[in-house]
């Protein structure tokens, strides 16, 4: 992930020396994705941290569940940073670009989701891999306020419109969306997975004591 915080810091850079480019409030207008996904970033390392710390807290004595649904949330994670750089690598850094260049251009994001009208396998491989997520953790979780969070972030569904057409989830949520608008979304979906894996472990280390009572 180095190489995507490098080049938003040097988006920044090019956009802040260029206000009179024709296209400003284009890139103003993406540059407001840029501003939050540095928000984003620093918020998941603090979770992070957070998490890092809950889980050398100490547990109840023999279970592991804690350690299996880190290894878990730790491997979905790193699928989806490897998500945001397959889809970064695909910009040519040689020549100059701005927040309104290529991080706007929704080609990047359909070539690697779709395949004209189909699913591409990376895309099918998406789905695969947050369904076997969602569905390890959720049986891990206990608390019924807490698998619905994890349904609710991580369900795989086709939505409805209001004239009662269903449309394909990736096709709702990443066709034709701008570059830096997936690699938004995709860092706040990090951010969800990490605020239910704090929940999580909270819950495991209030249960015996609670069972106690």
């Amino acid at each position: 992930m180095r190489r995507f915080f490098l080049i938003i810091i040097v988006l920044g850079i090019i956009t802040s020396c260029n206000p009179k480019e024709k296209n400003q409030k284009d890139s103003k207008d993406f540059a407001a994705y840029g501003l939050l996904i540095e928000e984003l970033q620093t918020f998941y390392f603090l979770l992070k941290e957070q998490t890092i710390h809950e889980l050398a807290d100490g547990f109840p004595e023999g279970t592991n569940a804690h350690l299996i649904y880190d290894s878990l949330t730790t491997e979905y994670i790193a699928f989806l940073d490897t998500t945001s750089e397959a889809l970064v690598n695909k910009i040519d850094l040689k020549t100059p670009t701005d927040y309104s260049g290529d991080f706007s251009n929704p080609k990047f994001v359909n070539d690697y989701f779709f395949d004209e009208l189909e699913y591409s396998p990376k895309a099918v491989e998406f789905i695969q891999k947050t369904n076997e997520y969602r569905n390890e953790i959720a049986k891990l979780a206990e608390d019924e306020n807490l698998v619905t969070k994890i349904e609710f972030i991580l369900q795989i569904y086709n939505p409805e419109m209001r004239n009662g057409e269903k449309v394909n989830y990736l096709n709702y949520y990443y066709e034709d969306m701008p570059l830096i608008g997936v690699l938004a979304y995709l860092n706040h979906k990090k951010n969800s997975i990490l605020e239910l894996e704090l929940e999580y472990l909270k819950n495991l280390k209030i249960k015996p004591a609670a069972n106690k009572g």
